[in-house]
């Protein structure tokens, strides 16, 4: 397996000290794209700087056109056999060995939803789709197998324009998985968000993680199956990183009872009383996009 990362920063990556040590280019490499490129300083990144002509705002149809650039580079090298979209503020959950070892041929990660979750969503997104068929949601910090994201790809280019989508607010969430359009028995795709988010302080706006917080989250992000973590916007170097995965690896010291669920990408994870909301509702989304990619 080899890994494409593709990263969609502003003009700079606080954790690019880790990215450096953590990436194997012989087994996962990384393109960037700038939203103000010339104010990139940092050598790294200039390196592996994707220039277009977008310059995305939030929810707009830009990201889209962003994202399938990322996607066309990342493809153009053969041995890239899964892409993996992130931010300037993830950081990994897993060595790139363990990364690497729960990735499985032709298997994107989908978390797919297939009606409204709010609504936000119902007006603003899913009824402005003007493309005939099933119109699906998912993060925008998906997890593509290489045939998947091919296939994702050519829907954009029989379309460059995005006129199905240019009405829709926040396409990035519902581009990609309307254009794969997975189909029950022939697509391999798992249920999980390979990126963890959290969204309890806020519907508009993930809660960000303090160096504090951050062994608490690796391990939220552990016990949930995510792959990668959002939302530290504090620079994180290779040694502290390492510290964070070290203590989440252990549960903590303050539960007075635990939980154990079984990690969807490796061993029975202990979670604390204050996770099993959390992970219940994971459960139940997960349960929701099995019925609909799972034959009857």
């Amino acid at each position: 397996m080899r890994l494409g990362l593709l990263f969609m920063i502003v003009d700079s990556m606080p954790h690019e000290q880790l990215w450096k040590e953590w990436l194997d280019s012989r087994k996962a490499r990384a393109w960037v794209h700038a939203k103000h490129p010339d104010v990139v300083t940092s050598p790294w990144i200039r390196r592996r700087l994707l220039r277009t002509p977008w310059t995305p705002e939030w929810g707009s149809i830009e990201l889209v056109h962003v994202m399938m650039a990322l996607v066309r580079a990342a493809l153009a090298v053969p041995s890239v056999t899964h892409v993996q979209f992130l931010s300037e503020t993830c950081v990994p959950v897993h060595k790139l060995s363990d990364t690497l070892s729960c990735l499985q041929e032709d298997t994107s990660w989908l978390d797919v939803m297939d009606r409204p979750n709010n609504g936000y969503s119902a007006l603003r997104q899913f009824s402005r789709v003007q493309r005939p068929g099933r119109v699906l949601k998912c993060d925008q910090w998906t997890l593509l197998a290489r045939p998947h994201a091919q296939r994702v790809l050519d829907v954009y280019d029989q379309d460059p324009n995005l006129t199905e989508f240019r009405h829709v607010q926040a396409a990035d969430e519902i581009f990609v998985p309307t254009a794969l359009q997975p189909q029950p028995g022939v697509d391999r795709v798992r249920p999980v968000k390979a990126v963890y988010v959290d969204w309890s302080v806020s519907c508009k706006h993930p809660r960000e993680f303090t160096h504090a917080e951050g062994p608490a989250a690796l391990a939220r992000a552990r016990a949930l199956g995510a792959l990668f973590l959002r939302k530290v916007p504090d620079a994180l170097g290779a040694a502290a990183w390492d510290a964070w995965r070290q203590c989440a690896q252990a549960p903590p010291a303050h539960a007075a009872r635990t939980f154990s669920i079984l990690d969807p990408g490796g061993p029975v994870s202990d979670l604390t009383d204050e996770w099993v909301d959390e992970a219940s509702d994971r459960l139940r989304s997960t349960r929701r996009t099995l019925r609909m990619f799972l034959p009857l």
